[in-house]
């Protein structure tokens, strides 16, 4: 019970860009619900839970352009509403739990946010069943903005028109609120932009399935890394024994971990081998910054 009324918790699971934790208190009828919204980040694919898809799953915008189109549609059979917001985050840990994000301080002068400078047009509406909308997203930046590349989210909430019924594990039956948000990124670049990639700490430790990697790196230039990554497990003899690639983004500076699986080749000694290189397979060549690949081997603790 919670002043008087009693509370509900509802986690909804959503499939997104990034990870995001939203918490709502929700007004109906006689019932307070607290809806949990979670946005779980895999592959960084955009798509949303409960019949609202995105595209495309990143927005980059450059001179002489100052907006971009997004498709919203909902291919459910119930009719929703859909807004739009903006929040200034970016990742900055990834590991088996999920993506951790950090807002900084979008207030400073020096947190390349974009946040507080966009707007969507159309910024709310309603989509019947099966049912799209082009949202443009329009960047009205300051004058004198320095080179360099601005960041935000857009964030896209959506919910049935009708109230969805619950069952409580005693049987009563009560109507509820379920908002679900989608997190897609959003990229304004001005003037020149550098990039590049270093890794400062890498560490691979045999586990009883394989390996746990954990990697410290950190981003050069004045723009986003987006770029790819080759693991490669070599055996004693340098014989490669096992490849895996990874869809790499680092914003500033990232906390990553990973685990590959060995199978029966779990014995011997063993060496990774990283490489990494711009071509992130979500990014259109049109926005792809040059920059060396970066290649690195680690033997196996």
């Amino acid at each position: 019970m919670a002043n008087g009324h009693e509370v509900e918790t509802a986690v909804i699971p959503v499939q997104g860009v990034w990870s995001q934790i939203k918490h709502r208190q929700l007004r109906q009828r006689s019932w307070t619900i607290v809806v949990t919204v979670c946005v779980v980040a895999f592959c960084m694919l955009a798509q949303s839970y409960a019949g609202v898809t995105v595209y495309p799953t990143e927005v980059f915008v450059k001179p002489p352009n100052k907006s971009a189109p997004i498709v919203i549609t909902n291919p459910s059979n119930n009719e929703i509403e859909v807004w739009l917001t903006f929040s200034y985050q970016y990742p900055v840990i990834f590991d088996s739990t999920g993506i951790k994000m950090s807002a900084g301080d979008s207030t400073s002068g020096d947190e390349p946010a974009a946040s507080k400078w966009l707007r969507a047009i159309p910024q709310r509406f309603t989509l019947k069943p099966q049912e799209s909308q082009v949202v443009r997203i329009l960047g009205s930046p300051p004058p004198g903005l320095k080179s360099g590349e601005y960041w935000s989210q857009i964030v896209i909430g959506s919910k049935d028109r009708k109230l969805a019924a619950v069952n409580d594990q005693q049987g009563a039956k009560f109507n509820m609120d379920i908002i679900t948000q989608t997190v897609v990124p959003f990229h304004f670049r001005t003037g020149a932009t550098t990039t590049g990639l270093q890794i400062r700490e890498a560490q691979a430790v045999a586990t009883p399935k394989g390996i746990h990697m954990r990697l410290v790196l950190d981003r050069s230039g004045n723009a986003s890394y987006w770029g790819r990554m080759t693991t490669r497990v070599l055996n004693a003899n340098g014989k490669v024994i096992k490849t895996k690639e990874s869809r790499m983004v680092v914003y500033r500076s990232m906390d990553y971990s990973l685990d590959i699986e060995l199978g029966e080749e779990r014995s011997g000694q063993y060496s990774v081998e990283l490489v990494f290189d711009n071509r992130h397979p979500g990014l259109s060549p049109e926005f792809r910054i040059p920059s060396g690949s970066v290649t690195q081997r680690i033997p196996v603790q």
